[in-house]
């Protein structure tokens, strides 16, 4: 399943903490029963009733209280349903509040984590737009919320004199959550972004704060100086941890022109939400802030109680209970592991247009748009040897495995060994470090060397027959250090005088050494 929002903060209000879950048991039994939700609740119904579980057509509610646990009263809640445009797609909602989850909390600390996937197992793609749940803007209003600081359902306006309060929360090092800056325009004192909206989308995961005018900035460049500045109608993510001698790129600035080059203004204020669901996924989370934990809170009361009674079918539910989960778990997990890899791949295909964009003074649209597509290992080959018949030669014994799945870094590979090695090989360029080169062609090392004994081990990996000639591996390319075969290949290769071609003699995951 794909992770796609995650926020929790204390409840209350930093100088009057709630004292107990019934305090905000009414709001999210209301927000549980909105008639959009499209199923009813008993009116039965309790949070803090011994019921487990209740299935309602293709909803499913799950919950636990314990009123006694390591980190005191603790409630914790799973809602599944389907998804309303596609039955193979369902949502899931996990809520947990809890006591004292961390030894600096000194009030009731509410999580909530939402995912969604396939009920199948067919393997596609699956996206579906965030957006914050209505019940965290109930809890900041009815409630209250903070993190160390309050939080608030609107922009927090920032006039000249509150600029040194707002340096101090800026650079606190116990400031646990970012803060979205919104300048205005120097024209006509108003913001270009929609506030409205970045309040909707970023309470209880932000602080929004917005300068009152210009004056504002100008003043604040005192502070922060020109680098870590945002003014003029830009905005800028100031990251936990500020610090006036970071690099300036760490917290994200966006100027005004980036923000109109979205198009629709809304487009903007829902690609800072997706920034923030993205980085707030690698917040730590204690285990007690999971449904996991309450589930094995649970199997631990569970198995106390068969420990006094001595029910020999209690262990055995227990530990069939145990390796369901457990199984579950490693689906899941098996799941993230594969939409990690594709953000990977994603990420380092737009690093790599931005980089060529600024080497070669071109738009990054236009960088986009020239970017070669591919879509498999074979038709890369293939389109290499079509282009470069007569400067490289990869023999098919040569491919030990297919599995590397960036494809368009493999042609960058290969097009730097038809080209540029080529030619110096030829000695028609010159090159004082061909790692240098290489990495920044294709973002792939060069090595030059292997060892004789690991050659004469492995001769299968390291000796290639050539037109009647055995010709050692020395050198090769590659990138990956993981077990990941499609994040990793090796490509050893040697240079012919006779036919001034590169030969490729191993295409593949690593070569065998002593060591492997």
């Amino acid at each position: 399943m794909k992770k796609s929002f995650f926020t929790t903060f204390q409840l209350g209000a930093t100088n009057k903490p709630i004292e107990n879950i019934d305090t905000v048991k009414t709001i999210i039994d209301s927000w549980l029963r909105k008639p959009q939700r499209g199923f009813s609740l008993p009116l039965s119904f309790s949070l803090t009733d011994n019921e487990f579980k209740y299935e309602i057509n293709e909803h499913k509610l799950l919950k636990y209280y314990f009123n006694d646990t390591k980190v005191g009263e603790l409630l914790a809640i799973r809602y599944e349903h389907n998804d309303s445009s596609s039955e193979d797609v369902f949502w899931r909602t996990e809520i947990v509040i809890g006591e004292k989850i961390f030894p600096e909390d000194h009030s009731y600390r509410f999580s909530i984590n939402i995912w969604y996937g396939s009920r199948n197992q067919k393997f596609k793609p699956t996206v579906r737009q965030r957006s914050r749940p209505s019940l965290i803007k109930d809890l900041i209003q009815n409630v209250g919320a903070f993190e160390l600081f309050p939080l608030q359902n609107g922009h927090v306006p920032l006039p000249k004199q509150d600029i040194p309060l707002f340096f101090d929360l800026l650079t606190s090092n116990r400031r646990k959550l970012p803060i979205i800056f919104i300048s205005t325009d120097n024209t006509d004192n108003k913001p270009i972004v929609n506030v409205n909206t970045i309040i909707n989308n970023c309470s209880g995961m932000a602080y929004v704060i917005m300068s009152n005018d210009q004056s504002v900035t100008w003043d604040l460049h005192k502070y922060l100086g020109k680098a870590h500045n945002c003014y003029n109608g830009a905005v800028r993510i100031y990251w936990p941890g500020f610090n006036v001698t970071d690099q300036p790129q760490i917290h994200t600035l966006w100027t005004v022109e980036q923000i109109i080059n979205f198009g629709n203004k809304y487009e903007f204020e829902h690609y800072l939400f997706n920034q923030l669901c993205d980085h707030a996924q690698t917040r730590y989370v204690s285990e007690y802030l999971t449904w996991e934990g309450a589930q094995k809170i649970d199997r631990q009361k569970r198995l106390e109680k068969a420990k006094e009674t001595g029910s020999q079918q209690e262990w055995i539910q227990l530990l069939e209970e145990e390796n369901l989960n457990l199984t579950q778990d490693n689906e899941e997990k098996t799941n993230e592991i594969k939409s990690l890899k594709q953000s990977v791949f994603d990420l380092k295909k737009s690093n790599e247009q931005l980089l060529t964009s600024i080497r070669y003074h071109k738009n990054p649209t236009t960088i986009l748009n020239d970017t070669l597509s591919f879509d498999s290992f074979d038709s890369v080959i293939s389109e290499i040897c079509k282009n470069f018949k007569d400067n490289i030669e990869i023999p098919k014994r040569s491919i030990k495995d297919n599995s590397f799945a960036d494809f368009e870094s493999l042609y960058k590979a290969l097009t730097w060994l038809a080209l540029t090695y080529r030619q110096y090989k030829t000695k028609e360029i010159t090159i004082e470090n061909l790692d240098i080169s290489c990495k920044e062609s294709c973002g792939f090392f060069y090595s030059s060397n292997q060892s004789n004994t690991t050659m004469g081990q492995y001769k299968d990996d390291y000796i290639f027959l050539y037109n009647g000639v055995n010709y050692k591996l020395r050198e090769h390319i590659g990138i990956g250090t993981s077990k990941h075969p499609e994040l990793t290949i090796r490509i050893a290769f040697f240079f012919d005088k006779e036919t001034n071609k590169v030969v490729v003699g191993f295409l593949g995951q690593h070569q065998r050494t002593r060591a492997t």
